[in-house]
This record gives C-alpha cells, structure tokens and sequence, in this order.
C-alpha cells in the first residue's frame, strides 16, 4: 500500500529514516513496525478496568468483622 504523510516532524523523520537505514531495514517495514509498537503500547495504555478484576484482601487477624464496625458506626447500631 503506498500511503503519504502530512505535518510529520522533519527531526523525528530524519532520525527515523536514519536508524532504519543504520538496521538495513525498509521504510515501509520500519513504518508498519512502527505503527504495531504503537498499537501496543496504546491498547494496553489504555485497557480499562473492571470492578470485577478487583480481589478480597485480608487486612489481617481481627478484620474479619470490620463492615458490620462500620455499619454500626456509620448506621448507629447497637454495639
């Protein structure tokens, strides 16, 4: 596929193009490499999280009872 760029950074491109010569690799494969890492980087970025990846935790020996603490104080109850 041949593609053209607009507003490309003329220093990014010109270290871009350089490096990728230095490796003995293509353009268009450093490009298409480039655009995978992005990809990458971006969904893992940016994956969202769910409650339901939350997990218990054991806030140790005498916690066991800690929401009905709550309750009590939050709600008033009976000690």
């Amino acid at each position: 596929m041949n593609v053209a760029f607009r507003d490309v950074n003329p220093e990014v491109f010109r270290m871009f193009k350089a490096e990728s010569a230095r490796l003995g690799i293509k353009m268009g494969n450093a490009v298409s490499e480039a655009f995978k890492y992005w990809l990458e980087y971006k969904t893992k970025k940016q994956k969202k999280r769910s409650f339901l990846d939350l997990k218990p935790r054991s806030f140790g020996v005498g916690e066991t009872d800690s929401a009905t603490e709550i309750d009590k104080f939050a709600y008033g109850g009976k000690e």
